[in-house]
């Protein structure tokens, strides 16, 4: 009897103590939501940009504006897998079909700097940013937030690039080989572009391209723009930078060759048509996809045709951005004098609320950090002239963007959205679908549960930061 009691004692007390231990680290906690306007993380995160408007003066008389370019190939070691699909199981690249570049566009009005770098990388990864920042302040007087990263969100760059469980399934298996790699070939395009400043005259534009995108998750608005900015040195010599919110996800996971998808061949189609360097950033790429034009390599990304080329498919894509911003080149408003200001800051992020099972329920804190979820964000913002470009730690919704841009113009200024700031916080989208967790089988919808980590106020929180660098960086 007595060992009979004491059976289950330990029983009791081990089950209790595993019931326990499941708890803390597995979850589900419930759901919070609230005002964070008071919360340690809101105000941490004011206080960074603040002290980085501080390093900057805004001018009365902007000077003469100076830019210049560069570009490296990125080219991640032998081996390396392709990221932006867990269908392709972490499996290597099998070569590379066309060249995967960083790029970089600096401008200066003579007193600021600031340098504007896009890749062809699904995110920008934190260890990747931060080796550019250090390499560029040791050569440069360039400090870190004179410098806004910014990736094309191609599901067909390098893998490798983080370490953690979610990061595998996505990238495949961490390699510090290749952000090392890929880092030093940002670092010399940024390098080439801050040593190529010359004399220079601006010109802003924009194009619409309402049929080249579709809302991927709901029946709902697009950013249907085409950002276009014309840069011209003295001499004639010319860089058109260009950005668009459509997916790149032309390309499957059945892709196993390295390629830009479509934004690289829109480059290469304006770079043939003008003679100048094109440059591309990605822009608010959650919940937008493509819309491939009509045509004999064309097709709607909703209808796939496994007897269609994805390449041509790529190229009729590409070309169908590249025209729209060659239309917009034809009379260009040309400004000589712009002033140029940034401001950037990293901050703890909101507590994170994964829900991977239900709407009401959360996982821990420890499990999501132990699946190497993010605790940090960085966000960053460039004026040059009346263009604003800025880039936040997350997949941003172009449904976000849209509207944030219509309050930017309203005030006389042409806003830039891009993602992959150096960290990454999963999707940020609008707060009114943070209560449509499941999709349309019932399970966990991937754009607002899966992917959704910041919680119900993450649409209001990033547009509370992006209005305070708005405000300090505008006239």
């Amino acid at each position: 009897m007595m060992r009979m009691k004491r059976w289950w004692k330990v029983t009791g007390w081990s089950a209790a103590g595993f019931v326990l231990l499941f708890v803390v680290t597995v979850g589900p906690w419930p759901t919070v939501s609230g005002d964070f306007t008071d919360a340690d993380y809101y105000r941490q995160a004011l206080h960074g940009i603040d002290q980085s408007l501080s390093r900057h003066r805004k001018s009365a008389a902007p000077g003469r504006l100076r830019a210049g370019w560069g570009q490296a190939k990125l080219q991640p070691p032998p081996g390396t897998p392709l990221a932006g699909y867990g269908g392709r199981n972490g499996k290597p690249s099998q070569g590379v079909h066309d060249d995967l570049l960083a790029q970089a566009v600096a401008v200066s009005d003579g007193e600021d700097t600031a340098v504007l770098v896009g890749t062809d990388l699904l995110v920008v990864p934190p260890d990747l940013a931060e080796a550019v920042r250090q390499g560029l302040a040791r050569e440069t007087p360039l400090q870190a937030d004179d410098i806004l990263f910014s990736a094309s969100h191609t599901h067909s760059g390098p893998g490798g690039l983080a370490p953690g469980v979610i990061a595998k399934l996505f990238f495949g298996s961490y390699d510090p080989r290749v952000p090392a790699a890929l880092s030093q070939a940002v670092l010399e395009a940024a390098r080439q572009a801050y040593r190529d400043l010359k004399p220079a005259r601006m010109a802003l534009a924009e194009a619409r391209a309402a049929d080249l995108i579709r809302n991927r998750s709901r029946q709902g608005p697009v950013d249907d723009e085409i950002s276009v900015m014309m840069l011209e040195q003295e001499g004639g010599r010319r860089c058109v930078v260009f950005s668009f919110s459509a997916h790149p996800t032309v390309l499957g996971d059945e892709n196993m060759l390295f390629s830009a998808d479509y934004p690289g061949y829109a480059r290469r189609f304006l770079e043939q048509k003008t003679g100048a360097a094109a440059v591309f950033l990605g822009g608010a790429v959650g919940s937008m996809s493509c819309r491939i034009p009509a045509g004999e390599a064309g097709r709607k990304e909703e209808k796939k045709d496994p007897a269609q080329d994805p390449f041509e498919r790529c190229r009729a894509m590409g070309e169908a951005v590249g025209a729209r911003v060659l239309d917009r080149l034809a009379s260009p408003a040309w400004a000589g004098n712009a002033e140029v200001l940034s401001a950037a800051a990293a901050f703890d992020l909101p507590p994170l609320q994964w829900r991977p099972l239900s709407p009401s329920w959360r996982a821990s804190n420890i499990l999501t950090r132990a699946l190497g979820l993010p605790s940090r964000g960085w966000i960053s913002m460039v004026r040059v002239g009346s263009a604003l470009f800025l880039s936040i730690p997350g997949d941003l919704s172009g449904e976000i963007s849209a509207d944030w841009k219509r309050r930017a113009a309203a005030g006389g200024y042409d806003l830039w959205c891009s993602s992959f700031s150096g960290e990454y916080a999963g999707y940020i989208s609008p707060d009114k679908y943070y209560a449509d967790w499941a999709d349309a089988k019932g399970g966990a919808a991937y754009e607002t549960a899966i992917m959704s980590w910041l919680g119900p106020r993450q649409e209001a929180f990033f547009t509370a930061l992006q209005q305070h660098m708005f405000r300090a960086l505008a006239e």
